[in-house]
C-alpha cells in the first residue's frame, strides 16, 4: 500500500495538471505543487517520530500528487517562456531531472550514507529541498507570457514578462505569434473525451499512445525500481544490493 499509494496520487495529479494550470496560471500550479511537496516530506519525516504508518501513507500520496501536478505543470511553463529554437530541449529537462533525482536519491539511501532505521527520516527532509528552493526562486519568476495572453488576454502583463524574459523591449513579433495562435485556437473545434475514444479518425493515435504507455508500466519497470533492493537480497547479492539498485538506475 505504501509504495503502490504513490501512483495512485500520481494519476490524481497528472489529471489535475491541466485544470489547477489553467486557473492558477503555471507559476501559480507550479507554487502550490511546491507547497504539497514540503507539507509530504513533513508528513513523512514526523511519521517515524509519532509512530504512524498511516501518517507515512498520507505523505506518499500527497507528494505522488505534487509529483503529478509539477509533471504536466513545470513541462508547460518550461515550454511556454522558452524561445522556440531550443523549446523541445528545454521541454525535455523535466524527464531528464526526475531521472537525476532518482539516481541521487538511491545513493542517499545506501546503508552507509541515509539509508537505515534511525537516519532515514532525514531523506524526507532532503526530498522537501528541491521544493523549497523552487518554491522561493519562483518568487522572482514571471508567469508565463503565453498564459497571460491567451487565458487572460492581458497582453500589456503578456509583453513585461516576455520582455523580462527574453531581456530585449522589442517582442513584437513573440506578441503577433501568440494572438495568431490564440486566434487559431478560438476557431478549432474541441473534442471530446467520448469523441476521441468514439470516433474513427482518433482511434489509431489513440490506440498507439495508450499502447506506448502501457508498455512502458505493463513492463515491470516500476517494479524493478521500488522492490530492486529486495529483489537482489533475494538473489543472494546480500549487502551489495543497495548498490547494484544504483546500477540498475544508471542504466535507465
Amino acid at each position: 500500500t505504501t509504495v503502490a499509494i504513490f501512483a495512485i496520487g500520481g494519476a490524481i495529479g497528472a489529471f489535475a495538471a491541466s485544470p489547477v494550470s489553467r486557473r492558477y496560471g503555471r507559476r501559480g500550479g507550479l507554487l502550490k505543487a511546491n507547497l504539497l511537496g514540503i507539507i509530504a516530506a513533513a508528513f513523512m519525516a514526523v511519521s517515524k517520530f509519532i509512530h504512524s504508518p498511516e501518517l507515512l501513507i498520507i505523505g506518499r500520496l500527497v507528494i505522488g500528487i505534487e509529483c503529478g501536478l509539477y509533471t504536466g505543470i513545470c513541462t508547460m511553463y518550461l515550454s511556454e517562456v522558452s524561445p522556440k529554437s531550443i523549446r523541445g530541449m528545454i521541454g525535455s529537462l523535466t524527464g531528464l531531472s526526475a531521472y537525476s533525482g532518482l539516481m541521487i536519491a538511491e545513493i542517499v539511501s545506501t546503508p552507509k550514507m541515509l539509508g537505515t532505521d534511525s537516519r532515514w527520516p532525514l531523506i524526507m527532509v532532503i526530498a522537501a529541498l528541491p521544493s523549497v528552493t523552487q518554491f522561493m526562486l519562483l518568487q522572482f519568476c514571471y508567469e508565463s507570457p503565453r498564459f497571460l495572453l491567451m487565458n487572460l488576454d492581458d497582453e500589456k502583463g503578456a509583453r513585461i514578462a516576455l520582455s523580462a524574459i527574453r531581456e530585449r523591449l522589442n517582442v513584437d513579433d513573440e506578441i503577433d505569434e501568440m494572438k495568431q495562435e490564440n486566434e487559431n485556437l478560438k476557431g478549432e473545434y474541441h473534442v471530446t473525451i467520448r469523441e476521441l475514444f468514439t470516433q474513427k479518425i482518433y482511434r489509431l493515435p489513440v490506440a498507439v499512445a495508450i499502447v506506448v504507455h502501457f508498455s512502458m508500466r505493463f513492463c515491470g519497470i516500476n517494479a524493478i525500481m521500488y522492490y530492486s533492493t529486495a529483489l537482489f537480497e533475494h538473489a543472494s547479492v546480500g549487502s551489495v544490493g543497495p548498490y547494484a539498485t544504483i546500477g540498475v538506475g544508471v542504466i535507465l
